[in-house]
């Protein structure tokens, strides 16, 4: 509320935080390591399998019946911020989600992900026979302060649904 933001103050345009990583449930971890480790590119960084204690508290995503949970986090470029953490659950599994409609919908999210070799995971995903939402294209981008730059990028869907945008600026 107004109230609230007026105690704490606004923030500042320039605030001091960092995205270190983004965690997903995922229904299948082992074919989510191999979807973001052997096509995308990412490498193991953390993975830890552990009992799920009821009544602890701070579990997640919930503090159901005992089962079994397995993190792992994988890194690209940047030993520090951008990873991708996959969460799975097991005895008993969390259930499905309805599988993805073809269209966005509110609630939907976006990881865009930047990289210095879009056709090399191109050519992975076509191997692994990966269908792309949108396939490698060109463009040209204008930037907030009137710059402008090619990139190319493509849309895919890892295994569980959600839709990656991978990127890569063009050196001109």
């Amino acid at each position: 509320s107004l109230a609230i933001l007026l105690l704490l103050g606004a923030p500042t345009a320039s605030a001091d935080i960092v995205v270190r990583r983004t965690t997903l449930l995922v229904a299948d971890i082992d074919a989510s390591i191999r979807f973001y480790g052997e096509l995308l590119g990412f490498s193991v960084w953390y993975d830890q399998a552990s009992e799920r204690k009821p009544g602890r508290g701070g579990g997640l995503p919930l503090d159901g019946e005992p089962g079994r949970s397995r993190l792992v986090i994988m890194k690209g470029k940047d030993p520090w911020i951008g990873m991708v953490a996959l969460l799975g659950y097991t005895d008993p599994a969390l259930p499905d989600r309805a599988p993805p409609d073809a269209r966005m919908q509110n609630g939907d999210a976006v990881l865009m992900m930047e990289t210095d070799e879009i056709d090399a995971i191109a050519a992975r995903l076509a191997k692994a026979g990966i269908a792309l939402q949108r396939p490698l294209s060109q463009s040209e981008v204008t930037g907030a302060e009137g710059k402008t730059w090619q990139v190319k990028n493509l849309f895919v869907r890892d295994p569980d649904g959600r839709i990656i945008e991978l990127s890569e600026r063009v050196q001109s």
